[in-house]
């Protein structure tokens, strides 16, 4: 089998296991040499300066492999252009001589004790070298052969069948020893070749995953990038709605705008989840923890959805309980009104839909119940993916975006608590949300009920300042309160700000967060307060998804509302600054 290796990598492996090699050559060379040379010092006929010469030269050639190890084990790029040629060559040929040599030097007919000595010697050599040059098989056979010819030669001068018989078995053993390297190579460019293979997948691998990293980001920083102006015509048709509802006095125009509302809310209804997933992935929803108790979420998820599970013929009930529990209310709220609301969509059918509180030895679980048609084994995984709907093939829009339990799953996430659900097909299912107990509190409190407050109304005619970019949403913004009776003025920048200070006094400024060139809503603020020289209340709206660099940004701690916003929740916070 052929392995097309990439030759710059056969080039580094090759040196590699070459100069690592060259420790282990060493080593063996010189002790090798050393007991060949006690040994056959024994014998009187052997010529000691030969022998002493011959010891020399092995220490040197030891030396130098030393040498190399130390110096290029660490840098084998230094001599990737000359280690073939001038030095690996070189060594092989000169090593090979070197223990050829001893038959010429060493090797007399008359003494076979020595002879079979030496012979037992060299033959651990050849073994040796098809070990240690597995991968330049060039080496491993001028290494084999040098070593080799002297034998054949020094044995054919002799006129003496045994040694006849001996140049037959060293070639027999020449062979089967370039054979056993043979196989050692293909081993080892096996190895490489898989290495080299693993490294390719690796890196396709790695490409693959920076691609879907990328388009990933890219659809985060779209959403992220889309978030204000998507939510900017939204909010303006929320306030146009507002500022006509009181000015319609015939049956047919109201319906109309019910119909508009309507329209309306399903589009909000569409874009939230699509704001929500790009405010989870960019990183710019935070947790907020505090002691909060259940039976007031539940009160308001009950109220929020019963009219709609009415609707649909399904009896939604909250088993109340007097739990308290340590979490972010805001985004517990999400999960739970998701679940809810997605119980209501894919029931499908009149039914009912719990959702309580369960106690376990090592926490609780908050758990939505229903009777509906459940889900089967094989999707319960994919339903928390994005855009995932059980038996809705034809994107039915009516049945949402299929992004309420992928957002559901990023809150639990978030959170750090466990999102679990076991369904029976035809029969319902159940979603529950377990908190450990070292994440909650468990202490018990009397059922507290929401109060109720009246939303109060303005006392007089106020001076608001609306510092607001996209024409729009100003024109919405001016056109609801003078509905209300309030005076306005609008600018979209610092410059028109200043500049309506000169005719109009503000009792309250009403700022976008981010405006046109970069300004942000806060240095406008600021600017402004300068100028006359005191505090005004002010109340911040934005369309941003970023509420950790607007908490920032917020140094003076103005109250921030994310848009789009309905004109009850305007009105209110109105209220409260003007008149508080």
């Amino acid at each position: 089998m052929q392995y097309n290796i990439n030759p710059e990598f056969l080039l580094k492996a090759r040196i590699h296991d070459a100069v690592h090699g060259y420790l282990m050559g060493a080593t063996l060379f010189f002790f090798g040499s050393l007991f060949l040379y006690f040994a056959l010092s024994q014998y009187d006929y052997i010529n000691k300066l030969y022998l002493n010469l011959w010891l020399l030269l092995q220490i040197t050639i030891s030396i130098g492999l030393l040498t190399l190890y130390f110096c290029y084990h660490k840098n084998i790029h230094k001599i990737e252009k000359i280690w073939a040629r001038w030095i690996e060559i070189p060594l092989s040929i000169m090593s090979g001589s070197a223990w050829g040599l001893t038959w010429f030097l060493f090797v007399d007919p008359e003494e076979l004790e020595a002879v079979i000595f030496i012979s037992g010697s060299t033959s651990l050599l050849l073994l040796t070298y098809a070990i240690l040059s597995p991968l330049y098989r060039i080496a491993c056979n001028l290494r084999i052969i040098s070593c080799v010819l002297p034998i054949i030669i020094k044995s054919y001068s002799i006129a003496n069948d045994f040694f006849d018989l001996f140049i037959v078995a060293t070639i027999l053993f020449a062979i089967i020893t370039y054979l056993f390297s043979l196989r050692n190579s293909k081993l080892y460019l096996k190895m490489l070749w898989q290495q080299e293979e693993n490294k390719r997948l690796l890196s396709s691998l790695q490409d693959e995953k920076k691609q879907v990293e990328e388009a990933s980001l890219e659809k985060t920083r779209f959403f992220a990038a889309a978030n204000h102006d998507l939510r900017q015509p939204i909010q303006a048709i929320n306030l146009f709605e507002a500022a006509l509802a009181s000015q319609l006095t015939q049956a047919k125009q109201k319906e109309i705008l019910q119909k508009i509302s309507l329209s309306n809310k399903n589009l909000s209804d569409l874009l939230e989840p699509l704001l929500d997933i790009s405010k989870l992935d960019s990183g710019a929803m935070t947790e907020t923890p505090e002691v909060i108790h259940l039976d007031d979420l539940f009160y308001h998820i009950e109220k929020q959805y019963v009219g709609l599970a009415a609707e649909n013929r399904i009896d939604l009930r909250c088993v109340f309980t007097s739990q308290k529990l340590y979490a972010d209310p805001v985004l517990l709220g999400r999960i739970l009104s998701n679940l809810i609301g997605n119980a209501i969509k894919h029931m499908n059918r009149s039914g009912k839909i719990v959702m309580g509180v369960r106690h376990h030895q090592d926490g609780i679980s908050i758990e939505v119940w229903d009777n509906g048609q459940g889900i089967p084994q094989r999707e319960q995984e994919k339903i928390f993916l994005e855009f995932y709907q059980v038996n809705n093939p034809e994107r039915n829009r009516n049945q949402g975006t299929g992004l309420g339990l992928a957002i559901v799953k990023r809150l639990a996430n978030m959170m750090k608590c466990q999102l679990r659900v076991r369904s029976i097909e035809h029969k319902g299912c159940c979603f529950s949300v377990f908190f450990p107990l070292s994440g909650q509190s468990v202490a018990q409190s009397p059922t507290k009920q929401p109060e109720v407050i009246a939303l109060p109304s303005f006392n007089q005619a106020y001076n608001i300042l609306i510092i607001e970019d996209d024409h729009v949403v100003a024109d919405a913004l001016v056109t609801l309160l003078s509905s209300w009776g309030m005076r306005t003025t609008h600018a979209n920048n610092t410059a028109t700000a200043i500049e309506s200070l000169q005719l109009f006094s503000p009792d309250l400024i009403l700022s976008d967060y981010q405006l046109a060139q970069g300004q942000i809503g806060f240095d406008i603020i600021a600017a402004i307060q300068k100028e006359i020289n005191r505090k005004v209340p002010v109340l911040m709206l934005t369309g941003s998804s970023n509420a950790k660099q607007i908490q920032q940004r917020n140094t003076q701690s103005f109250p921030v509302l994310y848009k789009p916003i309905d004109a009850l929740k305007l009105q209110k916070n109105l209220v409260d600054l003007l008149q508080p």
